[in-house]
């Protein structure tokens, strides 16, 4: 693999948990999209896409965190 596909990698496979979540026509969510990822996990046998899958559900992760964090604080500026 090029340098380029190997760092569009994490996103494209972002693409492929999103487009499965709305294909099985349940909610897209954060929480949802960790756990499809999660899912790609054992399925793969490929070290450069397993590391891709790592970095895509390290970013939902942080995504996750940064929005519960700003609920929280808004929440409390509210109090």
């Amino acid at each position: 693999m090029f340098k380029k596909e190997v760092e569009c990698l994490p996103d494209k496979i972002m693409g492929e948990a999103v487009i499965m979540l709305l294909n099985e026509g349940g909610p897209v969510t954060c929480a949802q999209l960790h756990l499809k990822l999660r899912s790609f996990m054992p399925l793969t046998e490929e070290i450069v896409r397993e590391a891709a899958i790592q970095v895509a559900v390290r970013s939902v992760r942080t995504a996750i965190l940064k929005c519960e964090g700003t609920i929280r604080s808004q929440a409390s500026d509210m109090l």
